[in-house]
């Protein structure tokens, strides 16, 4: 005759039946009342996995893992909501800059900045601003609207110097106008000993 197993018994899993040798302790579900074996530790409130998961439903994941929390917690939660791992904080902190693939250059912002409304709205986008936008907006003191474009002079994406910068009203074509690239490339000559001489031009 098969001894029936008392609230509280532990054994091991492969001894009841069960795959693995992790210790079970005999308990009942306080919703439904059924007995079962159950991993080790087992709370006093326990509750089997078909009651727990009609309860997460009920009231929801985050009621049913949230508890209270001091104010001066660290837990994990906790630092994370209180922007301990945000910005220069993080581990993985490189510097807040971000380089995309069309040459482009984002800068990463705190939260109290007041720039942060010309940061996007998409997740990947948070906090980021295009780097040649926040260079302007700093100059002018005031946040760009979106209307308001930021053109490179030289055509270099990743040159963002103030005097590399050109405001517009909108949007503005691509490439560069041709004084531009005249005067870029007299700069450029002069700086490193060149005498520039324009010649006449023959028909």
């Amino acid at each position: 005759m098969e001894l029936k197993n008392k609230l509280g018994d532990i054994k091991r899993r492969n001894q009841v039946g069960l795959k693995g040798k992790q210790k079970v302790m005999w308990s009942k579900c306080t919703v439904c009342g059924i007995e079962k074996w159950a991993m080790v530790p087992v709370k006093e409130n326990y509750q089997c996995l078909k009651c727990n998961a009609r309860l997460q439903i009920t009231l929801g994941t985050k009621k049913l893992n949230s508890y209270p929390h001091k104010e001066d917690c660290k837990c994990h939660r906790c630092r994370i909501g209180k922007g301990y791992f945000r910005g220069d904080k993080n581990p993985s902190w490189k510097g807040g800059l971000r380089y995309t693939t069309n040459g482009y250059i984002y800068e990463w912002i705190p939260l109290d900045s007041p720039f942060l409304c010309m940061a996007g709205s998409h997740k990947n986008e948070a906090n980021y601003i295009m780097q040649h936008r926040l260079v302007m907006a700093k100059h002018l003191n005031r946040p760009l609207t979106r209307k308001e474009t930021v053109h490179h002079i030289n055509g270099i994406r990743d040159d963002n110097r103030i005097e590399n910068l050109e405001l517009w009203s909108s949007n503005h074509q691509s490439g560069q106008r041709l004084k531009d690239q005249i005067k870029w490339a007299i700069d450029i000559l002069s700086k490193n000993g060149y005498t520039i001489k324009k010649q006449k031009q023959t028909l």
